[in-house]
Order: C-alpha cells, then sequence, then structure tokens
C-alpha cells in the first residue's frame, strides 16, 4: 500500500491551493490533472509582457519578466472552476536595471 501524505498543492488555473491526502506516487492528484493524457499544442497569437522591478538591500535594482516558449492545453481536462487546464514551459529573465558603482566591475 502506498504511503499517504499531505501536501500542498496549486491546480493551474484555478487561483487557490487545496491540501489533500494522497500516495506520494500519485502525479495525478498532486498535479491536478493527468500528466499521461494528451495535450494538445497552443500557439501564441499576442503578447503583453509586463515585468516586476524588486529593489534589494544592496541598491540593485532588478526587472523580472516571465518569457514562455511553449504552451499546450490538456484535452478533455478541466480544474474544479470548469476551466482548461494548460501545460505552460516558461523562463524567467532577469534584467540589472541600476547597480551601485561600487558593485560594478573595474573596466580594464
Amino acid at each position: 500500500m502506498a504511503k499517504k501524505s499531505k501536501v500542498k498543492s496549486m491546480v493551474l488555473g484555478s487561483g487557490a491551493a487545496s491540501t489533500r491526502t494522497h500516495p506520494l506516487s500519485s502525479p495525478l492528484q498532486s498535479l491536478g490533472f493527468d500528466p499521461t493524457r494528451p495535450l494538445e499544442q497552443r500557439h501564441i497569437k499576442g503578447v503583453k509582457e509586463g515585468a516586476s522591478e524588486y529593489t534589494l538591500d544592496d541598491g540593485t535594482s532588478l526587472l523580472v519578466r516571465p518569457a514562455v516558449i511553449d504552451v499546450k492545453r490538456a484535452k478533455s481536462q478541466w480544474n474544479e472552476q470548469g476551466e482548461p487546464i494548460y501545460v505552460v514551459q516558461a523562463a524567467v529573465v532577469v534584467t540589472v536595471k541600476h547597480a551601485p558603482k561600487n558593485l560594478l566591475r573595474k573596466r580594464r
């Protein structure tokens, strides 16, 4: 019998986390969908990008934004609100907006 564990999981698109008890070997419940079922490729038609700006305690300002690489929709699967489930492959792009002079490398 599989070991039971309480985990906190986020179902994509639901905006709500839930605590569930399930076997540790069951990705279906921890992911919120069945990853072994077919996925349908989606193509991005438009982009409205936004960045978040973070100021660090050393005076550095960073711009952080997501960059979506690939999007697929889980066929015949929906979240608890009835919305389609999407699987997104993304990267995080970090740009230094400002760095204090004492942190910059001296030019040769």
